[in-house]
């Protein structure tokens, strides 16, 4: 019997409608997991932006950082150097010696040092001796200049000034009162600063006893009378500057330091009378 022949029955569905509810399923399916899909990578985009912002940023910027600004000054420490002082009062301290250049303007600052600031068994002495170039000028106050190098030599001292005037062979010099604080106790110091324009040099230094004492303004314009030069670098001004000094040097007077100092010995150049020779004079 041919089929196409055959009613049909309400109980029987043709072939084709068994197909058509099956793909129905099929593609419900696949957009079921497709949304699932979309659901999971979008939750997962939500968590990444959410600890990003959540978690520390690194900051950025267009602007080029600039390196760590190095400083101007070359330093070097070195034994012995242009200048000296040959002092008793100083000896078994303990002596360095810092030179610092200027990198681009050509300055010259020589920094002798004896003792240390925190050591109250001897006195502590610092003498700068500045040579500017193009970098800048020295400083005319004495006050500003004995702050500076207190500021440089990194310790903690109350200035005062000017206190009053020092006779030295550089000539009458403004003192500066100055009280420094260490970790053993206050110890007094007394200070100066000069600016000399013949010689284009500007010399700070000061004197500290090891406890609360007053320093005798002879304590510091002996150990200035027993600094000395001892390599100019072809400076002319700076050669004539020390033989001028040292004409005006006095000798100190050890029995009786606060009096400071005591006339120069004379000797044959002072004397109208010709200098003393010895020995025995043959005449041929």
């Amino acid at each position: 019997m041919n089929d196409r022949h055959v009613p049909l029955s309400v109980f029987r569905r043709p072939p084709e409608a068994v197909a058509v509810p099956l793909l129905l399923e099929q593609e419900a399916r696949a957009v079921t997991a497709s949304r699932v899909l979309a659901a999971m990578a979008m939750a997962a985009l939500v968590a990444f932006f959410v600890v990003g912002l959540g978690g520390p940023q690194q900051a950025k910027s267009s602007v080029e950082q600039a390196p760590p600004q190095r400083s101007a000054w070359i330093e070097a420490a070195r034994q012995n150097g242009a200048f000296a002082i040959a002092s008793s009062a100083l000896q078994g301290l303990e002596h360095t010696y810092l030179t610092r250049r200027h990198a681009t303007g050509g300055g010259r600052e020589d920094i002798l040092t004896y003792g240390a600031a925190s050591d109250t068994n001897g006195a502590f002495v610092r003498v700068s001796l500045y040579r500017p170039g193009t970098e800048g000028a020295v400083l005319s106050d004495p006050v500003e200049s004995v702050a500076s190098l207190a500021a440089l030599s990194s310790i903690q001292a109350d200035i005062t000034g000017p206190a009053g005037i020092l006779i030295t062979k550089f000539g009458d010099l403004q003192t500066v009162q100055m009280t420094l604080a260490t970790g053993n106790g206050p110890r007094n110091c007394l200070a100066i600063a000069g600016k000399f324009d013949e010689a284009a040099i500007g010399i700070t230094a000061w004197y500290c006893n090891p406890g609360t004492e007053l320093v005798a303004p002879g304590q510091l314009a002996c150990m200035l009378d027993r600094l000395a030069m001892l390599s100019s670098g072809g400076d002319e001004r700076l050669i004539d500057f020390f033989a001028v000094a040292e004409r005006n040097r006095s000798f100190c007077d050890v029995k009786n330091p606060l009096l400071g100092v005591a006339p120069k010995a004379p000797d044959w150049i002072d004397t109208k009378d010709g200098p003393r020779l010895r020995g025995k004079f043959t005449a041929r």
